[in-house]
């Protein structure tokens, strides 16, 4: 886990590889951006993060959600983006990989992802969230009320969620948006599918009370079959 304050914002970051499996076999990824520090409320300040999930049926799939996360966060849209990443992906790829594994890039690797972009400034306090997949935001209001979007409920997650390919070859999928407005005090999770249908269960609050054990508590979750055994990534933002 780590964690940046700012004057406005406070942001903490946890992940946890599957059971038996070392951290380089994690196939998640997240990116956040630089926090700006701001000496007045009518400067304008704007923070992004992201989480993908990489399909472990595909190969190099770590790296191509790291790809996504990591664009979302660089320029504040994603399906623009895709058709340069994809190329720029495959260039990589076979620059490094022998010829016997030129095919499985020809296949293509695939990711679900989240991104979410913050504004707050002298005019108002908005966000705005893009998804393709089962990555899932929460936003938890000050008030103690939580939604969840795109999906918002345990029983949405299957195995054959949208994703995005690498491969040329392949169509874009529908980037779904969402936007509304935060207040001071509010909070917002982004988590990968298996975190994300737990914390469904148990309340988003529960990763906010546990962070300083967030690994012994996913694989308590895991060891009474709470939580599906699968990488988990969380990005956490505290407005301030």
């Amino acid at each position: 886990m780590t964690s940046v304050t700012e004057r406005w914002l406070h942001v903490h970051t946890m992940w946890l590889p599957k059971s038996g499996h070392a951290s380089h076999e994690y196939e998640d990824a997240f990116a956040v951006s630089g926090l700006d520090t701001v000496q007045s409320p009518e400067e304008s300040r704007t923070f992004r993060a992201a989480v993908a999930d990489g399909a472990t049926e595909s190969a190099f799939s770590g790296p191509w959600a790291s790809r996504l996360a990591a664009s979302f966060v660089q320029h504040g849209s994603l399906e623009s983006a895709v058709p340069d990443l994809r190329q720029s992906f495959k260039r990589r790829a076979q620059r490094r990989l022998p010829w016997y594994l030129e095919a499985k890039i020809e296949e293509g690797a695939h990711a679900a992802v989240l991104g979410l972009e913050i504004h707050g400034d002298g005019a108002g306090r908005t966000w705005r969230a893009t998804a393709v997949g089962d990555c899932c935001l929460f936003h938890l209001s000050s008030g103690g009320d939580a939604a969840t979007w795109p999906l918002d409920s345990p029983a949405a997650f299957n195995h054959t969620p949208t994703l995005i390919s690498s491969s040329a070859d392949d169509p874009l999928p529908v980037f779904l948006e969402s936007s509304g407005t935060w207040q001071v005090g509010d909070a917002f999770i982004l988590a990968t599918d298996a975190l994300a249908a737990w914390l469904m269960l148990a309340g988003p609050a529960a990763l906010l009370r546990g962070e300083n054990a967030f690994d012994d508590m996913v694989r308590d979750a895991r060891a009474d079959g709470r939580m599906r055994d699968d990488d988990v990534t969380a990005v956490i933002a505290e407005l301030r």
